[in-house]
C-alpha cells in the first residue's frame, strides 16, 4: 500500500540533499509558490525561466528522484496513482483533452518547505 512520506522526513531528505539538488531547486520553490500548490509544468517552468515544459520537466523530476531515492523509496511506495518520480512530490490532475495536467503538491511538501523557510528567489 502506497503511503506518502511524513512532513518530517521530508524536510530531512531535503536538508540532507540540498547540497545535490541546489541547482533545481527552484522548481520546487516555484511551485509552492503557486495558488494552493497547483499548476502545471508549463506554469511551473515559465516562473523560473525556461521557455517550454520539457527542461523544467526533466529536471523537476530528477529532482524528485533524488529525494525520493534518499528516502529509500519508489514512487509506487508513494502513490498508487503514478510511477512517475514527480509522484514523490504531487498528484497529478488531468487539465484537458490536449494531455495538460495539474500538478497539486502533497501538503506534507508544502509544509517541510514552510518550516524549512525556504522561499523562491527569483
Amino acid at each position: 500500500m502506497a503511503k506518502r512520506p511524513s512532513t518530517e522526513e521530508y524536510m530531512a531528505a531535503f536538508t540532507r540533499c540540498k547540497p545535490a539538488i541546489k541547482g533545481r531547486l527552484k522548481l520546487l520553490l516555484a511551485h509552492h509558490q503557486c495558488q494552493g500548490q497547483v499548476a502545471t509544468m508549463t506554469e511551473i517552468a515559465h516562473m523560473v525561466g525556461y521557455k517550454s515544459f520539457e527542461p523544467a520537466n526533466l529536471n523537476y523530476g530528477k529532482l524528485a528522484r533524488i529525494i525520493c531515492e534518499d528516502m529509500g523509496r519508489t514512487p509506487a511506495d508513494i502513490s498508487s496513482e503514478s510511477d512517475r518520480w514527480l509522484a514523490t512530490f504531487v498528484r497529478f490532475d488531468k487539465v484537458d483533452s490536449r494531455d495538460h495536467w495539474n500538478l497539486i503538491m502533497y501538503p506534507e511538501v508544502t509544509e517541510a518547505i514552510e518550516r524549512l523557510g525556504w522561499r523562491l528567489n527569483v
